[in-house]
């Protein structure tokens, strides 16, 4: 990260050495630990166990490339369960372990992930993104096996019967891929879901399994 220094509108103001190198300091000491803001932000979900800063100057004087390297721990998928519990089902306890129960599914069979986390100092805001892609065949058996136990009795059949059409049928699923981010701004999770699908092969795998659906609407 390159930083010029100047005169910044409010609220940044000023920005020279001195104040760059205070900035860096406070960073180092109000982010990290069980008591820090990320450890507050959460709610103690995901943890900053190690923050590393270095400020090189530039030759010229006029600002200062900053390389940082952070060390995240804690409970994403809890995270991002309760914040898109609230958004969709206004945080009940119940639904909560459902979207934690799907998204713990998604989580488990991932293949390649990044994460990229964004914090506004100045602004008190934090982005977070995170990208995924899944074994569709592992994501299916899993949540075959982890959703419906937190479903309503009188919906868990129809779930299940849903569940082992999307297991059944996964082959026919070709990727499967996650992208979803949070702004501490609009405090708003978004979420985008993708899924590549052989058309053919799913009618053929799909077709033996509609009688168990009807039978349980």
């Amino acid at each position: 990260m390159n930083i010029t220094y100047g005169n910044y509108p409010p609220p940044i103001g000023t920005i020279d050495s001195t104040t760059l190198e205070n900035l860096l300091v406070h960073l180092n000491s109000t982010l990290p630990g069980p008591k820090g803001l990320i450890a507050n932000m959460t709610n103690g979900l995901i943890i900053c166990t190690q923050l590393n800063t270095t400020k090189t100057e530039w030759p010229d004087g006029n600002g200062a490339e900053i390389r940082y390297n952070a060390t995240l721990q804690g409970n994403f998928t809890m995270l991002f369960a309760k914040l898109l519990n609230q958004m969709m089902f206004g945080g009940s306890s119940q639904s909560e372990q459902f979207v934690y129960a799907a998204l713990d599914s998604v989580f488990s069979s991932v293949e390649k992930a990044s994460l990229t986390l964004d914090y506004y100092h100045e602004l008190k805001l934090a982005t977070v993104e995170m990208k995924v892609s899944c074994n569709v065949a592992e994501l299916w058996e899993k949540a075959l096996e982890k959703i419906p136990p937190t479903v309503p009795p009188d919906y868990a059949a129809q779930i299940t019967a849903y569940l082992k059409i999307l297991n059944a049928t996964a082959y026919a699923i070709k990727d499967f891929g996650l992208d979803t981010r949070y702004s501490g701004d609009t405090h708003k999770l978004t979420l985008n879901a993708s899924m590549l699908i052989n058309c053919t092969q799913l009618e053929e795998e799909i077709t033996p399994l509609m009688p168990e659906i009807v039978s349980n609407e």
